[in-house]
């Protein structure tokens, strides 16, 4: 499930959620919907070609914090899907690199 979904469970079931698990759904959410494939998707190799993407989508921004979803939603506001999944990697890759670095 991606973070909006998640998001919207938590408000449909009256679920109590902190107010920073509230903000970090709906920041990864913006960055997730720019990442998944929104085009009709036809098998190749795969029977479920959408759900995997959207999977790879989900391991994408489970990896953002809140701070992240700051820096790079404006990035990629603007950008095609291609684009935006490249941005968001390569921040992400920086920013593992960084974390390497820093140890």
């Amino acid at each position: 499930m991606g973070p909006g979904d998640i998001l919207t469970l938590y408000y449909a079931l009256n679920s109590k959620i902190k107010k920073d698990l509230a903000d970090l759904l709906a920041a990864r959410s913006l960055i997730y919907i720019k990442l998944i494939q929104k085009q009709e998707m036809i098998p190749h190799g795969s029977e479920a070609p959408h759900s995997q993407d959207e999977a790879a989508a989900n391991r994408l921004v489970d990896r953002l914090g809140f701070e992240d979803c700051k820096v790079i939603y404006p990035r990629i506001r603007f950008k095609h899907r291609d684009q935006a999944l490249e941005a968001v990697t390569t921040f992400l890759n920086q920013k593992d690199n960084t974390s390497i670095e820093q140890k």
